[in-house]
């Protein structure tokens, strides 16, 4: 698979993996070891990028993605991130609220490193809604600074399901169809998938984008992957932008706007 640079020396592959969904979020958490041989099939098929956090589980995605990825951890790069208020809260409980404190960010990341059998992590950047997206590379010694302002707040999600998001109520679904119906067309063309042309506008936009969709399935995972082989022409991309679809519905409901001061 082509690799992309993050930054200005993080070489990793055109699309990565997100693990979330392996261990927490949407539905019941994934059989451990299924969920390791996807990770390692990833890996087999030219993936080198695999994203997880702290509160997914909480703690017990890192542990996973840090089990399935030790053995090849030379060969791959692994992101993480901070943010929630963590201390204390065990497997399966919400986090306290957001804490984005210097003194957090040493121990988060003290954490992470052994949860994920490494010295080094390759992209911390924060998971809290408060501070906006600002990111940090670690420079690979599995330390980080923050200069973004600290927020508490109440709450976090333990666990997701899309139907909470406006994005997705059943008015916005039929509208949003629009969408789906347009990338079918494109996809029928190119005997692909509508979520690999999804994927490959995304990589079409900006050379140092890197998707990190997820999945729980391997056949799925190898789905996405391809998508990286999928060129785009100049009039498929005219396509997509003259169509000006406008999403129907808000990104996130009331409760998780407000992390984000809206």
């Amino acid at each position: 698979m082509e690799k992309r640079t993050l930054g200005t020396d993080l070489d990793v592959s055109a699309i990565g993996l997100g693990c979330m969904s392996m261990s927490f979020s949407y539905g019941p958490p994934g059989d451990p070891q299924e969920m390791i041989g996807i990770i390692r099939a990833a890996v087999d098929r030219g993936v080198t990028f695999f994203d997880t956090a702290q509160v997914y589980g909480p703690f017990t995605n890192e542990e996973l993605v840090g089990e399935a990825l030790e053995p090849v951890r030379d060969q791959v790069a692994l992101a993480t991130k901070f943010g929630w208020d963590l201390e204390g809260v065990q497997v399966g409980e919400r986090a306290h609220g957001l804490d984005s404190r210097p003194q957090t960010i040493t121990r988060s990341v003290d954490d992470s490193l052994r949860r994920l059998r490494t010295d080094r992590i390759d992209l911390l950047y924060q998971h809290s809604r408060s501070s906006g997206s600002a990111s940090f590379r670690s420079a690979r010694s599995g330390r980080a600074s923050s200069q973004g302002r600290s927020k508490r707040t109440r709450g976090s999600p333990a666990t997701t399901s899309v139907t909470r998001f406006p994005r997705f109520g059943p008015d916005a679904r039929r509208a949003n169809r629009a969408f789906v119906d347009l990338l079918a067309r494109i996809a029928e063309r190119k005997n692909a998938t509508p979520a690999q042309i999804a994927l490959a506008w995304l990589l079409a936009q900006k050379p140092w984008i890197v998707p990190i969709p997820g999945t729980t399935k391997v056949h799925r995972m190898e789905e996405n992957a391809a998508a990286a082989d999928l060129g785009l022409t100049p009039d498929d991309l005219a396509e997509i932008d003259d169509a000006e679809l406008t999403a129907q519905g808000a990104r996130y409901p009331e409760s998780m706007q407000a992390l984000i001061d809206r």
